[in-house]
């Protein structure tokens, strides 16, 4: 058994790999400086503190998932924190995105949500999806990671004008637009909630765009679909602004009828 039941901080900066026995974090910040292995054994309690993961590149491995209270990502600035395909970190408490990225795996954020505008976004999920309040608004400068909004009281809002964001999959809650630009480089898809932009900000889609429910409040500058687009369920709603359908060879499938 390793104790730290207090709020005195430990930092460990080589690999920390747990197989077997107890590890009660700190109270206060436990820091992992690099890899994180917990997947055969032992158990890995959290004690109500923060556990930051910092430095340079490295992985996360659990067995399938790992709870936390508070979660801090501050890597070094340009690197990532890699979390195992497959694999998802639950944050009950505060997730905080500070500086770096993650890749791959799953963050499963119950709790509050801070995102800095030093936040470099990643190719990795964050899920949203707690019984509270988890609204959060993305600073100027920050990129996100792709994004599952699955929180009725949630909103998440933006306080810079351009954003280019991996992909959406709106489940509910809302969703509002950057007030000049909001990008998906991948799909966007709607099963409930709202997603705002009753602004003249321009909305891209370079992935498939599939509404099967909640609404969809297209700007009322310019709104392009770049790949497929499929409404059978669900509210479109054109917002007195233009729909532009380019790129590559694709369908646009609707329930008998869409009005643009």
């Amino acid at each position: 058994t390793f104790n730290n039941n207090s709020a005195g901080s430990i930092t460990i900066s080589g690999a920390f790999t747990l197989y077997g026995g107890t590890f009660n974090a700190s109270t206060g910040t436990t820091t992992f400086a690099a890899g994180f292995t917990h997947t055969t054994g032992g158990t890995f309690t959290h004690n109500s503190g923060t556990v930051a993961f910092t430095g340079a590149a490295a992985t996360v491995d659990v067995n399938v998932t790992e709870t936390f209270n508070n979660l801090t990502l501050n890597k070094t600035a340009g690197v990532g924190q890699t979390i195992t395909a497959g694999d998802t970190l639950t944050v009950n408490g505060t997730l905080t995105l500070t500086e770096g990225s993650f890749f791959i795996g799953t963050i499963n954020a119950k709790g509050a949500i801070s995102v800095a505008a030093t936040y470099d976004g990643s190719t990795g999920t964050l899920l949203i999806d707690g019984t509270g309040d988890q609204s959060f608004q993305v600073p100027s400068g920050a990129i996100l990671p792709n994004i599952i909004l699955n929180s009725s009281l949630s909103t998440i809002d933006f306080a810079g004008t351009t954003y280019t964001i991996p992909s959406l999959i709106l489940q509910a809650g809302i969703f509002n637009g950057a007030s000049t630009s909001t990008t998906f480089s991948g799909v966007v898809t709607i099963l409930g909630g709202t997603f705002n932009n009753n602004s003249a900000g321009s909305i891209t889609i370079s992935g498939a765009f599939s509404l099967y429910g909640g609404i969809f409040n297209a700007s009322t500058g310019t709104t392009t679909f770049s790949a497929g687009y499929t409404h059978l369920g669900g509210t479109f709603t054109h917002n007195s602004g233009t729909v532009a359908f380019s790129g590559a060879a694709a369908t646009v499938d609707v329930n008998v009828t869409e009005t643009f």
